[in-house]
Formats: structure tokens, C-alpha cells, sequence
């Protein structure tokens, strides 16, 4: 399929910035990637289930049950501690955190990635991992290989979780998951193949399109190894959230100490859909004690992620808040943040950096527009991400997404 597009210069140059960065290969790895993401956020709005299925019972064929295979937690985390009981960080292995505002640029400083959406499949990950490495001697598992397992191991889940409602929360559990090439045929495939003749295009087609969702999922979530100013670096949500170790020729990982601790928590969601009968509806999407690591191991990291989530748990249960009224929020503090984060020397570069874009932008003054930059796609990623712990309860009418402060006091908490 073809596709033409005619883009303002402002937005063909932030793409071809994120490519000179590293962050895509080239404008079709940058165009997959956004497509992709928009399907999965706006496709399985379409997937929701009628409140009539609620409470029932899900079906799944032998080929999904026998990914979902249940773990003992309190056994499989006595095996890990003596499998890492002799563990040296500053000899066996390096915690690759690299800020986000050397990763993705001054206008993403402090803030978790618009792209990692979501908890749950890092959640999934270091579940995995956890598991993976109970089921063996060492404590290292090679990380390319663990990229394919991880991607088959994800598709199963994602799919069974298009059938699971959160309990008075409208956020759809399966985004972020790769589907199964059967799911992308059902979705959109079968319309854009009418237009391919050939046999072999067809299946060239949905090859790249599942490929492509598998690679993102790995890529995002999990990681990947690269380069930052000649220097090595690691993105990915579980690097970057210090859930991760990498040994020292990066071609292996395990899970650090907080990854440890975050795998081996029970978790609602895993235990439904691992269960003899799987139910539609589960009350929350994470437990007490892992909303309370999360908050008080993974935020930290992101010091202005952190202190957007503070700020609008400190407006009163019940208050309802659009997506407009929280990026101002963010805004707001984002200038504070910036300012207090760049010296003078840094944010003369900056300008330098992006005169042409501040101009299209009509912006003379880098603070408030680095404050602005992808301030939209920004917020969105929080108030999921919110929305996930519990903390805030989404709801969409005509499309258009408000959340309600439901606080830490109350909800799953």
C-alpha cells in the first residue's frame, strides 16, 4: 500500500532529528512505529466487550493455556534468591539507566517515554524473565533470544486480555501487546491484501506486519542495545526503569534487584488469566504492593513524571480532569523542571539546536517551548499510565477521554 503524505517542515524535521539521535533507522521504521501505535490505542477502543459479558467465563484454545502456565511465586522466588545470593552488581553485571533526556532529547527530560504507554507489559516482561531463569542454573538469560521468547510469549496474553474488562475503568488492557497474524487479518488485513495479486506479496505482507508489531514490542518495552554520542546505551522500559542488569559484553541480561522484587509480586491480571477459569472482569490491573513499588521504585527515576503524578493526586477525590486540564499541569511543570535542570551554557545550545523549529512554532524562548513539545502525547502516557495503578479511573464518551481522582487512600490501594 502506498501511502502519500504531505507533512508540515516543522514535523518532517523532528522525525529526521529522532533518526539523526538513533532512535528509528530510517522515516519507514519511524512511520511503522506510530502506526502501529495509534492501531493498537485506536483499534482496541473497537474490540471492547458488551457490559452483558461481563462476569462470564473466557474459552481459550490449548495453543494459548500452554503459555499461561502457572508458577508457584513464594517457590519460584526462594530458587531466585539462591540463584543470586552470590550476586556482585559491580561484577556480575551493570544497571544500564541512562535519563531520559539523553535518550530522547531535552523536551523528554524526566518523563517515562510517550511510547512506553503502559505497565502491565513490563509487568509481563520480568514475569517472564522471573520464570525463565527459575527454570534454569544461571542467572543470565541472552537477551536476543529472550526477544523472540518474549514476543511469542506476549502475543497469547495480549489477545486473551482483549477479552478482560478493569472494573469501572474503561483503559483496554491488551495495548501494547503484538497480535497474532490470524488478529491482523481479522483487523485489517483482508481489505489491504484484495489489493495485492500475488501469492508470495501477500504473505511478504503479513510477515512484515507481524514481524513489525513483535520488533516493537521488544524494542519498547523490553530493549534494546545502541549508541548515544558514541557512547553504549540501553532504551527499552525495562532498562530505563532499572529493572534490568546487562552482563559486560551486553549480550546477556538478568534482573536486577528491583526487578527481582517487582516479578516476583502477585499480580491480578497474571493470576486470572492463568487461572482454571479466567474471568471477563478483574477488580484492578495491579496489586496493593506492586502499585506501592512502582510508585515508590520506578517513579523516582523520572523526577518530573513523578512530580505531575504528585500534583494531580493532590486535587480532590472525585475531581474530574480532561486531558487538556492535565497537560497544562504538565506544562507548568515541565517549565519549572527545565529550568532548574539546564544551566544557561545548555539551553543557548538548545536554541541553537532548534531555531528552525522554534520559529515555525512562532517561539522565541526554549523554556516554554521544550515545555510545550509533545506535551500532548506526553500527558496521554501519564493519565494511562495512572490509570493502570488505580489512581485514576478513564472514561471515554464520543471518544473523548476524561479521568476521574480516585486518589491512593481508595481504588486498589
Amino acid at each position: 500500500m502506498l501511502v502519500r503524505l504531505n507533512l508540515e517542515s516543522n514535523v518532517h524535521q523532528k522525525i529526521k532529528k529522532l533518526i539523526e539521535d538513533g532512535h528509528f533507522e530510517n522515516e519507514h521504521d519511524f512511520i511503522r512505529m506510530a502506526i502501529n501505535n495509534e492501531l493498537e490505542e485506536y483499534l482496541s477502543q473497537g474490540n471492547r466487550r458488551s457490559t452483558e459479558l461481563i462476569d462470564s467465563e473466557i474459552n481459550l484454545d490449548e495453543s494459548v493455556t500452554k503459555k499461561l502456565e502457572k508458577i508457584d511465586f513464594e517457590q519460584v522466588s526462594k530458587k531466585l534468591n539462591r540463584i543470586f545470593e552470590q550476586i556482585d552488581v559491580s561484577i556480575d553485571g551493570k544497571l544500564p539507566i541512562s535519563p531520559p533526556g539523553v535518550l530522547y532529547g531535552p523536551s523528554s527530560a524526566g518523563l517515562i517515554w510517550v511510547f512506553q504507554n503502559r505497565f502491565f507489559p513490563v509487568k509481563v516482561i520480568v514475569f517472564e524473565l522471573l520464570r525463565q531463569i527459575s527454570q534454569g542454573d544461571s542467572k543470565w538469560i541472552d537477551l536476543e533470544q529472550f526477544k523472540d521468547d518474549i514476543s511469542d510469549f506476549a502475543i497469547p496474553i495480549g489477545e486473551t486480555l482483549q477479552h478482560v474488562h478493569v472494573k469501572n475503568n474503561e483503559l483496554n488492557l491488551a495495548v501494547g501487546f503484538p497480535v497474532s497474524k490470524e488478529k491482523l487479518l481479522q483487523r485489517h488485513g483482508k481489505r489491504s491484501l484484495k489489493k495485492i495479486k500475488r501469492k508470495q506479496d501477500k504473505e511478504d505482507w503479513l510477515i512484515a506486519r507481524y514481524n513489525s508489531g513483535r520488533k516493537r514490542f521488544a524494542d519498547q518495552f523490553l530493549g534494546k542495545f545502541g549508541k548515544k554520542d558514541n557512547k553504549k546505551v540501553f532504551t527499552g522500559a525495562c532498562f530505563e526503569m532499572g529493572l534490568l542488569l546487562v552482563s559486560e559484553d551486553s549480550k546477556k541480561i538478568t534482573l536486577s534487584s528491583n526487578g527481582r522484587k517487582f516479578a516476583s509480586l502477585q499480580n491480578p491480571v497474571i493470576d486470572n488469566i492463568q487461572s482454571d477459569t479466567i474471568q471477563k472482569t478483574v477488580e484492578n490491573i495491579f496489586s496493593k504492593e506492586e502499585v506501592d513499588f512502582i510508585l515508590e521504585n520506578v517513579l523516582p527515576l523520572f523526577p518530573l513524571e513523578e512530580k505531575i503524578v504528585q500534583s494531580i493526586l493532590s486535587l480532590e477525590s472525585g475531581t474530574v480532569l480532561t486531558a487538556g486540564e492535565a497537560q497544562d499541569i504538565l506544562e507548568e511543570q515541565k517549565r519549572i523542571y527545565l529550568a532548574n535542570l539546564y544551566d544557561k551554557d545548555s539551553l543557548e545550545n538548545f536554541e541553537i539546536k532548534y531555531k528552525d523549529e522554534m520559529e515555525d512554532d512562532e517561539e522565541t524562548k526554549i523554556v516554554p517551548w521544550l515545555a510545550k513539545k509533545s506535551s500532548d502525547m506526553q500527558i496521554a502516557a501519564t493519565l494511562r499510565r495512572m490509570s493502570e495503578l488505580g489512581i485514576l479511573c478513564l472514561k471515554i464518551e464520543q471518544n473523548v477521554p476524561s479521568y476521574t481522582v480516585v486518589g491512593i487512600s481508595k481504588g486498589n490501594l
